[in-house]
């Protein structure tokens, strides 16, 4: 294992000899890096220029940004940077990996250092542990995939477009709170190997779709069970940009929904929650319905805490009996029907349950 500084100021290449030395500040001369090399950018690699990676598989070990001066970034373009053991980053305003795909592919940590990274996607395909040493937070569009190894997020908040999980990954959520910010697709797809030990974790959908199918932001549990779940698109429930949808079964301790979300579930599906939260409004109603007319899917909680205002469609409840509408007139088993006051439907041939 050997040590490579960035040296000789101003704008190059990964793969450019010249730029690489054994020491910091050093002549440039040495071999570009090798997946057994720390590789450090420090206060002796120049104050501008972008660093380009022009290989197809950049490699190191360690990668350790500290002392970096501002107005530099490194570019991977349509390439990949892989990382084998921890990343280590400095707190400028702009990210300093953009673009491409960074791969962790050992084990170690990864430190931000309040820098948010670009590069998309960002893997963990370790064959050991990564864990995160403070806030993860990336720009909007930033994919975060987890296909290997363990990955641990020691109770720091995330921010990433999308979280998800292939292969048989283990996922340890402590008490984090991961924010997901995409509009469409899969916001949160887990295989169904992945180890979820979610512990009080949290995953927190915050901008909806329109629409129905792959268009709207999909949860994909295959399985899995989950601490809390939010959908919390920032909008009013006539602007349409407020559709969420459960694709499989899945457990979750809570399941939280703030005023004027819609969200559906497959048909055939079991959503199972021990605490469900509506916090549904006159002027925000929240709409539970399938995705299929006419075929239920399965909402199964032991505590509904919800308001008024509340519209369902063609979902069955389960494990609560007491929850009461005033009209059902489409696939609205399990919910009590009359024995309040009737209140006009949000939509017309919709149930509205007044709960």
């Amino acid at each position: 294992m050997a040590s490579r500084y960035w040296v000789v100021n101003g704008a190059g290449n990964w793969s450019d000899t010249t730029h690489w030395s054994t020491t910091s500040g050093g002549s440039g001369g040495s071999a570009a890096p090798t997946s057994s090399d720390d590789v450090f950018f420090d206060a002796n690699s120049g104050a501008s220029g972008i660093v380009t990676v022009d290989v197809v598989n950049a490699n190191c070990n360690n990668l350790d940004f500290t002392g970096w001066p501002g107005n530099r970034i490194i570019t991977i373009g349509s390439n990949t940077l892989n990382i084998n053991a921890s990343l280590t980053l400095v707190n400028h305003a702009s990210s300093v990996l953009q673009n491409g795909t960074v791969k962790f592919l050992g084990s170690g940590s990864i430190t931000t250092n309040g820098n948010q990274t670009s590069a998309s996607p960002l893997i963990i395909n370790a064959t050991g542990t990564y864990t995160l040493q403070d806030s993860f937070t990336c720009p909007s569009g930033v994919a975060f995939q987890v296909q290997a190894g363990t990955f641990t997020t020691n109770g720091n908040s995330m921010n990433v477009s999308t979280f998800v999980t292939t292969g048989s990954p283990t996922i340890n959520g402590g008490g984090s709170i991961v924010t997901l910010t995409t509009t469409g697709g899969n916001a949160l797809s887990l295989s169904n190997t992945t180890t979820m030990n979610a512990g009080t974790s949290g995953f927190f959908l915050t901008a909806g779709g329109s629409g129905d199918g792959s268009g709207i932001p999909v949860v994909d549990l295959n399985g899995a069970t989950l601490y809390d779940l939010q959908f919390n698109a920032a909008t009013g429930f006539f602007t349409g940009n407020n559709h969420f949808r459960f694709k499989t079964t899945g457990t979750l301790y809570q399941l939280d929904v703030s005023p004027g979300q819609l969200f559906k579930g497959i048909a055939g599906i079991t959503i199972t929650t021990t605490n469900c939260n509506l916090s549904a409004t006159v002027a925000n109603p929240i709409t539970i319905q399938s995705e299929t007319n006419g075929s239920n899917w399965t909402l199964c909680t032991s505590n509904f805490n919800t308001s008024p205002n509340v519209v369902v469609k063609d979902c069955t409840v389960g494990a609560c009996s007491a929850i009461q509408i005033d009209t059902c007139t489409s696939n609205c088993t399990g919910f009590k029907v009359g024995g309040r006051p009737s209140a006009p439907s949000a939509n017309p041939g919709i149930v509205t349950a007044l709960l």
